[in-house]
Parts: structure tokens; sequence; C-alpha cells
């Protein structure tokens, strides 16, 4: 309920203008051209509103021989019908909640021309599941992705320097975002909650992201890989244990691993018994002794299989 009450407030506080007044193109003459409504400026159209029933929608490059260049406020806001959009080559901008409530909006493919997304242009597409935004852009505004459900994985345009309030919080299923070494600041709540989400691929150094004015919670407590790769976290540390030290011949017992650091990223051991007549061990830790071992004790060692190879080592008196 905290969600869906904060969602429609910062629906209703993009709504309206500076003015306290919904923002609307009254200023501006409009023009229908088949399914869509449309004002013009220098010669160049842009579509204000959209009421056709199609599914699937392309938009035209031109309307009444103007030029398409821009998808203005909410001017698809809630066509619940709409699965699938391709925006042409010439838009430059997609204004503030355009897209708002499509719910079952899937799939858009966007323009290399784009370079303005507006806030909340995107909030509550919830069967969005990828989209890609060409490196021209320059602008994402607040709230653009917010309760984007099925986005799962994002890259920030490289001339992007700024993730906003709001951009991809309750983005539940993201997973991972690539951020360009040219962002400067990230500001708050930007990936709230988003439980997903563990890490982020940072084109740029350490030193260079340390720089970077972080305001959001969230990416203080995730994994930072920097130069656009993933650092392998290596394991420093294995401690093993068990209910006992000694088993009866015949009988098993698993052996526990504990690792350090608990975010390692290869965290498989390759299992070994020092004698294999008395007791084998699998790939779970699972020792089974045999009766010819009565009487011995036997070592039990994991190692770690990435490049740090650490050890631990636990005997077992066989009984």
């Amino acid at each position: 309920m905290k969600k869906r009450l904060l969602v429609m407030f910062m629906a209703i506080i993009l709504l309206v203008n500076n003015n306290g007044i919904m923002a609307v193109a009254a200023d501006k003459k409009e023009y229908k051209s088949g399914d869509y409504t449309y004002t013009l400026s220098n010669n160049t159209a842009t579509i204000t509103k959209y009421a056709g029933s199609k599914k699937v929608v392309n938009i035209p490059k031109s309307l009444d021989g103007y030029k398409v260049v821009a998808i203005g406020d909410h001017a698809f806001w809630n066509c619940s019908k709409v699965t699938e959009v391709t925006i042409p080559s010439g838009v430059k901008k997609i204004g503030k909640l355009a897209f708002w409530e499509c719910k079952k909006l899937k799939k858009i493919k966007l323009p290399a021309t784009l370079t303005y997304i507006g806030d909340g242009a995107f909030m509550e597409c919830n069967s969005l599941e990828a989209i890609k935004i060409c490196s021209k852009a320059t602008y994402i505004g607040e709230y653009a992705f917010c309760e984007c459900y099925s986005l799962k994985k994002f890259t920030v345009p490289a001339n992007v320097t700024i993730i906003r309030e709001g951009t991809f919080s309750m983005c539940s299923s993201l997973v991972y975002v690539n951020v360009p070494a040219g962002v400067k600041n990230i500001r708050k709540n930007a990936f709230e909650f988003c439980p997903k989400l563990k890490r982020i691929y940072y084109a740029g150094t350490k030193k260079k992201w340390d720089s970077i004015s972080i305001k959001d919670s969230t990416v203080k407590k995730l994994g930072i890989f920097y130069n656009g790769k993933r650092q392998a976290i290596k394991i420093t540390k294995i401690r093993l244990s068990a209910s006992s030290k000694t088993v009866k011949a015949g009988k098993s017992i698993t052996i526990n691993a504990k690792i350090s650091p608990t975010n390692a990223t290869y965290q498989a051991l390759n299992w070994k018994s020092s004698n294999t007549k008395y007791a084998t061990v699998n790939s779970n830790g699972k020792v089974t002794t045999k009766k010819a071992g009565k009487g011995h004790t036997v070592t039990i060692t994991a190692t770690s299989k990435d490049t740090g190879r650490k050890k631990a080592t636990y005997k077992i008196k066989i009984q």
C-alpha cells in the first residue's frame, strides 16, 4: 500500500505544472490525423494523443506531411491494449508520463535520434521486459521506469550524467544495471524497492566511482564491478564442521563448509578423502565410511576452485 500511494503521489506531481494546473496543449492548436492528435512547431509535429485500438503500434514518421519529432506529455497514457510500439527515426523527445499505465506494453523500439526521456515516461509499464536507448540520449527523467516489474536489465546511455530520483524504483525483476563512466550523480531512491538488484557494472575505475555523488542507500549496498567487468571475489577462508568427529563404520556424516566472504564469486569446493578405501566424500561434503576403515582416521579436505585455492581439513575417526 505504501508503494502504491508513492506511485500515485508522484504521478500527480508529474501531471501538474509549476502553476498547479494540469499540463495541456491548450496554448497550441491541435490537429488530427487518423489515430493521432498533434501540434505543430517550426513545421514539425509533436504527437499529443493516440486514440487507436491497435495492439502493435508503428508510429508514422510524419503526419499530414509534417515530420514527427516528439511524443508529447501523456500521449499514450493508459493505452491498455498496446503491447508493442515502434518509434520512428527523427523523434528526439518522449515527454513526461508519455506511456504511463501502458500495462501490457511488452516491447518498444526507440530510434537512434532520441535524446530525451521525460519524467515518468514509462511509469507502470508493468510488462516491459527490455528497452535499449541509444548513446545520444542525455536525459532520463525522474521515475521514468518506476514499477516496470518485468524489466530485468538496463544499460544507462553513455551520455547520461545523472540517474535521477526514483528512475528505477520498484523494478522488482531488475537484476543488474550497466552504468557509464560519465555518471556524476545518483540521486535518492533511484533504485528503491529493487529486491533482486545485486550488482552494478560500472564502466569506470573504482577511483572514479568513489567520486560520484551517491544519495541512494540501495546503491551503497550493491556489488560494484569496475571497468564494466565482473571482478571475482576470492574465498579467503574455509571452516569445516560436523555433528561429530567419530562415525561408525558403514555409516555417513555430512561436513558443513562455511565460506568467507559469504559473497565470494565461486563458492563450489573440491572435496577429497585421504583414503578412499576407508571413506569417500561427495561434492556436497557427505562422507560415507566403509567397514574396512574401522579403527582408522581419515582426513577430509575441502579446496576452493577459484585461483586462491584455499583449503580446510576435518579428521574423522571411524569406529
